[in-house]
């Protein structure tokens, strides 16, 4: 990554190790990356629908889940250094955020921008359905027209989604996972 390049090993250690080793700045970082990261998918997503749609499309590219699919594909896992039992999808996504944060502090908000626009969305766009909210999409579709219900098989939750033209399941390891399948499942076989 080219912006990490231009940063000193001491300086990307704020970004890097995790507050479970003592690091003070990782947390602030990531809070100046998260609002970093806000802005530019609001302008991003500006004109891309009412303000529903864009408050929708900015909390699916700003979860968790996605960010941490953007720290994968970038190869940064390694660059963690936490606390092995504190490492999690959660901690991935802040240190991408911290990294936003600590490039933010460098470059700039055009640095930041630049970072997040070439390499960072890109990887969110390749990886968009595994962290796609196709829940919410079918419920604007259908607008209240869904009967959801969910039991438990082999381990997984099964979620069962019911509308006027079929039956459609989906599997997850929790309810959320398994209704965003059968959603999916819905909205691609309409």
């Amino acid at each position: 990554m080219r912006f990490l390049e231009e940063i000193e090993g001491e300086e990307i250690k704020k970004a890097v190790y995790h507050s479970s080793l003592g690091n003070r700045d990782f947390y602030k970082l990531a809070l100046v990356g998260d609002a970093v990261l806000n802005l530019y998918l609001v302008l991003k997503f500006y004109d891309k629908g009412n303000l529903e749609e864009i408050y929708a499309m900015i909390s699916e590219y700003k979860s968790n889940k996605a960010l941490y699919y953007a720290v994968e594909e970038l190869n940064l896992k390694e660059l963690l250094v936490a606390n092995t039992n504190q490492v999690s999808n959660y901690i991935y996504a802040s240190m991408l955020e911290a990294i936003t944060g600590l490039i933010y502090l460098k470059f700039g908000l055009e640095g930041a921008f630049k970072f997040l626009e070439e390499e960072v969305f890109p990887a969110l766009e390749r990886n968009r359905g595994k962290f796609r909210n196709y829940w919410e999409e079918l419920r604007k579709r259908e607008r209240g027209k869904i009967r959801v219900s969910f039991y438990e098989e082999n381990g997984e939750f099964v979620a069962e989604i019911k509308i006027k033209d079929g039956v459609f399941w989906g599997r997850g390891k929790n309810k959320k996972e398994a209704r965003n399948e059968a959603a999916k499942n819905a909205l691609l076989n309409k």
